[in-house]
């Protein structure tokens, strides 16, 4: 049946760690970057949700999910493969059409807010920045969560605060206003790259390890199929902060 509210599903596919002050990319040979499935299936809470997807072939043999994937499995000759960053591929010559199982909430605030100690990802990876970052860069942030002494809050209120901007579809007339520092000081306005690239980076200059995660928000339900349709239309990238314990937090 029908979602309760399909605009907020975000169907996870690929994250990427470096940012260059122009684009993300996947470093080569991450080292072990995800948190284990029992910390979701433990410590997340709330029911599990099965999809079973039919997917078109793309350039990247990327499976996408509802984060966080439990487990995948697939009938039609192709073989889901987890990588060390804890997104999904898969092998094969057949069409990506799978199940998958997935947790539908998130934590408890007051659980994130406690979160301060244990295992964190590399920092070379996912506190990197890029060389020549305007110093603004880390004095906004840092003047945005002045007083507050836990990620969970400090993320809020970054992400409150890029809440405030305009968003568009309409590319900056010059490849000089395609920059993270015009974004945020001048144009205040953008699609949904800009925003997470501008959440990741002020989240790293705090210390917080975080990334860039794409994939599609939402879909069309069909009444007629009674299925839920994602096109490249719902193509968007998003955030996920890394909490200890409990692992990529949308």
């Amino acid at each position: 049946g029908a979602p309760e509210d399909a605009t907020q599903l975000r169907w996870r596919g690929r994250s990427y760690d470096r940012f260059d002050g122009v684009r993300w990319t996947r470093s080569d040979a991450l080292p072990p970057s995800s948190g284990p499935t029992a910390w979701y299936r433990e410590r997340w809470g709330g029911e599990a949700l099965q999809q079973r997807i039919y997917g078109s072939p793309l350039d990247v043999r990327v499976l996408f999910a509802l984060h966080p994937a439990l487990e995948f499995g697939s009938e039609s000759g192709i073989q889901p493969l987890f990588d060390n960053a804890g997104d999904y591929f898969y092998w094969g010559s057949g069409a990506p059409v799978y199940t998958v199982t997935s947790i539908v909430s998130q934590p408890p605030a007051a659980e994130l807010r406690d979160a301060a100690r244990g295992f964190t990802p590399s920092d070379r990876h996912y506190l990197q920045l890029p060389e020549d970052l305007d110093p603004r860069v880390a004095a906004l942030a840092d003047s945005l969560t002045a007083g507050i002494d836990n990620r969970y809050d400090q993320a809020l209120a970054v992400q409150r605060w890029l809440q405030t901007f305009e968003y568009t579809r309409a590319l900056p007339a010059t490849a000089e206003e395609t920059s993270l520092e015009h974004f945020l000081f001048e144009r205040r306005a953008g699609h949904c790259e800009y925003f997470s690239t501008a959440m990741v980076v002020m989240l790293r200059t705090l210390g917080i390890h975080a990334r860039n995660v794409n994939g599609f928000l939402g879909g069309r339900w069909s009444d007629l199929g009674d299925y839920l349709v994602v096109t490249q239309n719902e193509a968007h990238s998003w955030v996920e902060v890394w909490f200890p314990g409990y692992g990529w937090v949308p």
